[in-house]
C-alpha cells in the first residue's frame, strides 16, 4: 500500500471536481461492475472488487501519462495526489513529501505501462460498454471523458504539453474510442439484412423442413461460429476481440450475446 504524509489543502479545483464526478460514476456502476465479476474474474487470484479495479484503471492511465517523457515533476505528483487520494483513499497519498510521491510514480511506471499494452481498452470500459448496449445507460461514455479529462489534465501540469505526453494521452483516447462499437454496429445491420434476403432460399432448399425463424438463427449462427474461430485463432482471446464480438452480436443476437458474452 502507498502511504504519503499529510499535505497542504488542494487548490485545484478542477482536479476536485474531476475526483468527484469519478466517485460519482463509480456509485451509479459499481454494483453493475461487481456482478460481471462475479460472474467472470477479470484477475484470477486478486480480489480488489470492482471499486478497486474501477480506480485502477484511473491510476494505471495516470501513471503513464506522468512517465511519458521519461520523468515526474512534483507538478504532475501533486496533481495525481488530488485526483487519487479522492478515488483511491486506501492508497493515503497526500501532498507534502511530492518527491516521494514521484518516486512511486516511476516505480509503478513499468507495471502500469505493460497493463496499457497488454488490456488497451481495460477491463472496465469494456463491461461498460456492454452493459450499456443491454441496460440503454451511458456510463462508458462518461467514463471515457473522464479518463481523458484526467489524462489532459496531467499531460498540462507543468503548463506545456510534451510531444510524448500528448502521444500517450492519444494512446488512451484510441484504446477507449466508441467509434468501433459504431462500426459493429453497421455490419450487425448488414448481417440481418443479409440473413434476410437469404431465408426464403434457404427454406426453399429445405423444402418445408425448415421453420423461418429457424433458419435465421442457423444463419446467424454461422457468424457467430466464425467471429469465435477467428477470434480463438492464435490460441488466445484478448479483451478487444471479445469486446467487438459483443458489440456485433448484441445487435445480431440480443439474447445469445448478453448469455455468452465471457464465454468465447
Amino acid at each position: 500500500m502507498w502511504k504519503i504524509s499529510d499535505g497542504p489543502q488542494r487548490t485545484n479545483t478542477e482536479a476536485d471536481k474531476l475526483a468527484r464526478e469519478i466517485k460519482c460514476l463509480l456509485r451509479d456502476c459499481e454494483n453493475d461492475l461487481q456482478a460481471t465479476m462475479n460472474m467472470d474474474p477479470w484477475r484470477p487470484g486478486r480480489s480488489i472488487g470492482a471499486a478497486g479495479e474501477f480506480a485502477l484503471s484511473f491510476v494505471v492511465r495516470a501513471i503513464c501519462v506522468c512517465n511519458a517523457d521519461g520523468s515526474v515533476s512534483t507538478e504532475e505528483a501533486a496533481l495525481f495526489c488530488d485526483v487519487v487520494a479522492e478515488v483511491a483513499p486506501q492508497w493515503n497519498l497526500m501532498r507534502r513529501d511530492l518527491q516521494r510521491v514521484c518516486a512511486l510514480l516511476r516505480e509503478q511506471y513499468a507495471g502500469s505501462r505493460k497493463e496499457l499494452e497488454n488490456w488497451p481498452s481495460g477491463h472496465v470500459w469494456n463491461v461498460l460498454e456492454r452493459n450499456d448496449a443491454v441496460n440503454g445507460t451511458a456510463n462508458a461514455s462518461r467514463y471515457r471523458e473522464l479518463v481523458l479529462r484526467m489524462a489532459n489534465m496531467l499531460a498540462s501540469a507543468e503548463g506545456v504539453r510534451s510531444e510524448q505526453k500528448l502521444s500517450c494521452v492519444a494512446e488512451i483516447e484510441r484504446a477507449i474510442s466508441p467509434l468501433f462499437a459504431e462500426a459493429a454496429c453497421a455490419l450487425a445491420h448488414d448481417i440481418d439484412a443479409l440473413v434476410r434476403d437469404c431465408v426464403n432460399p434457404l427454406l426453399g432448399h429445405f423444402k418445408g423442413h425448415l421453420e423461418k425463424d429457424n433458419a435465421a438463427e442457423l444463419l446467424k449462427m454461422e457468424f457467430w461460429c466464425l467471429s469465435v474461430a477467428v477470434c480463438n485463432a492464435d490460441g488466445r482471446v484478448s479483451e478487444e476481440e471479445a469486446a467487438l464480438h459483443h458489440e456485433i452480436f448484441i445487435h445480431l443476437t440480443p439474447d445469445k450475446a448478453a448469455r455468452h458474452c465471457f464465454l468465447l
